[in-house]
């Protein structure tokens, strides 16, 4: 990266209406290892979720830091905007991928079953909690024509993986527990 580079990256984590969209980053990787498992590819599949887990975890620490707490511009709720939703989505897509993994190993099997429940439940809070901060900045701050773009949409696709990873949920028991 040239230092060009390194300045946008580090002005996009600084703030609250692009930093978000960095999880691309994580959603795109498990839309990629989901496919690949499904091709049968499953270790191309695992390393990717391995990536996409270890950059869910820095990410999510790091991004509302960055982009909520650390930006002098206040109030922060008024550049809330749909990419906050994306968020969720890298959060669902881990849960996703480790689902579609979990019937083809039997060493991880357990493991991909909790990664499963536990990131599936992590975006479960975050949808609440991003739909109440981006509902209250379209209830507060004026909200033009001009602001309905893709970000906006990203909200119901947000709940369209839910929905479809809440079914995956329901089987994510451990190997061996009862029924």
């Amino acid at each position: 990266m040239t230092g060009g580079e390194n300045d946008t990256v580090t002005a996009d984590l600084h703030n609250p209406e692009r930093a978000f969209g960095l999880f691309t980053f994580i959603a795109g990787s498990n839309v990629l290892g989901t496919r690949l498992a499904l091709d049968g590819h499953h270790l191309v599949a695992a390393v990717l979720l391995a990536v996409a887990t270890v950059a869910w975890v820095i990410l999510g620490y790091a991004i509302p830091r960055t982009a909520v707490l650390s930006t002098p511009q206040r109030p922060v709720i008024e550049r809330a905007n749909g990419t906050w939703f994306i968020w969720i989505v890298a959060s669902q897509s881990v849960a996703v991928l480790a689902a579609v993994l979990k019937p083809v190993t039997e060493t991880w099997r357990d493991t991909l079953s909790t990664l499963t429940v536990i990131s599936w439940a992590v975006g479960v809070f975050l949808y609440a909690g991003a739909a109440i901060v981006v509902a209250q900045r379209m209830l507060m701050y004026p909200f033009t024509p001009r602001e309905m773009t893709p970000p906006c949409w990203v909200s119901m696709g947000a709940a369209t993986i839910k929905v479809w990873i809440e079914s995956s949920v329901s089987c994510a028991r451990p190997h061996g527990s009862a029924t």
